[in-house]
């Protein structure tokens, strides 16, 4: 018979075994072998692994034109004829007995219809028959779901977690780096799965492009946090003080830390160094004249106003006349170190509350990028997981209505 498979990969069919045939006393033989075609199909990755693909095996004669040699349905199955420009189309829904058909584990079979061509072509004043059988199967999504779509998923889900953690662990940036390891990994099983083809970018590889490009933009937030968070003495912008510490900190019912120097005042340790030698230069009164009638004025005036250099001097030599010019110059020399030491003790305070409104700052960044992240990487998943046709194709599978029927003996 000149029956052949125009789409055949292989060649000739196999035969798988070699069988006997019946002969009938009119002559005729019919020999029934099984056969494996070996078929070609254009697989489009597009949404794998949630993919559906549709094969189809045609056959016809090679030789012989429709007058020759007709190849028609079963007399069973319920035809649909549609009429086309060149020819005649007779569809049928169920087109290959599939009562003892195995199940893949790995494809659900949709649907398989058979179609008669009957085309007239200019050269030829016969009609060329063939009938073709489409094949629709769906990827069974368990095992793709499982070993790889969700561990995709957490992953992502750690690149916005990178920013929880408090940027003095060290360890924003090694947990990046090894989220990008765990990318690398998976691109390399990826590449083991799924057919080569530069036709299109498949569903898997596009969410895992996504996730690498946020574990990237992590990457740069997280240098820019460190960098924040890191910054001593330099002073704060304005626009960055009335963005982040006043309207970001306060939608995040943050407070800048309080500092001991904001609420005593700058000169609190100061005060205390003069309120010392008033007390000396009190007990110098005292053994001068050996009464206690010399009652020193206050010489340290109030704390909003403490003394300072010069007029500090005044005041104390003018209210002790009996303090000796040794000890004056010792005073003098005193007054020059408390000053230093007055200076030293701001500039130490300054730069800590400055590195404070700067922890505060990068805080408050941690803060925006992890909403942003988490944002960002629950829409793209979303979108990625919905985006494909089949997980909303509540069709069954053509084998749980037509269940393989028993063998007959």
């Amino acid at each position: 018979m000149d029956i052949i498979l125009y789409n055949n990969a292989h060649g000739s069919p196999t035969i798988a075994a070699i069988t006997k045939a019946d002969v009938y006393a009119n002559g005729s033989v019919f020999w029934e072998p099984p056969v494996v075609y070996n078929s070609m199909c254009a697989i489009d990755i597009k949404w794998f692994p949630y993919d559906e693909q549709e094969c189809y095996m045609k056959f016809g004669s090679w030789t012989y034109g429709g007058f020759e040699l007709d190849m028609v349905h079963l007399d069973t199955d319920v035809v649909e004829h549609v009429s086309q420009e060149n020819g005649t189309v007779w569809n049928v829904e169920l087109g290959v007995d599939i009562s003892e058909y195995q199940e893949s584990v790995e494809f659900e079979l949709l649907s398989v219809t058979g179609r008669r061509h009957e085309k007239r072509y200019p050269c030829c004043d016969y009609p060329v028959i063939d009938i073709t059988y489409f094949l629709k199967i769906r990827r069974k999504k368990l095992f793709y779901t499982v070993n790889l779509m969700i561990p995709c998923v957490g992953i992502a889900i750690l690149t916005s977690f990178v920013f929880y953690l408090p940027s003095q662990s060290h360890n924003k940036i090694n947990l990046c780096i090894n989220i990008l390891v765990s990318l690398t990994v998976f691109f390399l099983l990826l590449i083991e799965i799924i057919p080569p083809t530069s036709l299109t970018t498949p569903l898997i590889g596009k969410y895992l492009i996504f996730t690498m490009c946020m574990v990237t933009a992590s990457v740069v937030m997280t240098v820019i946090v460190e960098n924040t968070h890191y910054r001593n003495a330099n002073v704060m912008p304005p626009f960055v003080r009335h963005l982040f510490v006043k309207l970001f900190g306060h939608y995040y019912n943050y407070h800048p830390p309080s500092s001991p120097l904001r609420k005593s005042g700058q000169k609190s340790l100061p005060m205390n160094a003069f309120r010392t030698l008033e007390d000396h230069f009190q007990r110098w009164g005292k053994m001068g004249d050996g009464t206690d009638k010399t009652q020193p004025k206050n010489i340290l005036g109030s704390a909003q106003n403490p003394p300072n250099s010069v007029a500090f001097l005044r005041r104390s030599t003018d209210a002790f006349p009996a303090v000796p010019e040794l000890l004056r110059r010792r005073v003098y020399r005193m007054n020059k170190n408390i000053r230093y030491i007055e200076q030293t003790v701001h500039r130490t305070r300054r730069n800590k509350d400055l590195h404070s409104d700067w922890i505060f700052v990068a805080m408050v960044l941690d803060r925006l990028m992890l909403v942003f992240f988490s944002v960002i990487i629950l829409v793209g998943t979303l979108y990625t997981w919905f985006s494909a046709p089949s997980l909303t194709d509540y069709r069954m599978p053509i084998t749980t209505k037509f269940p393989p029927k028993p063998l007959l003996f």
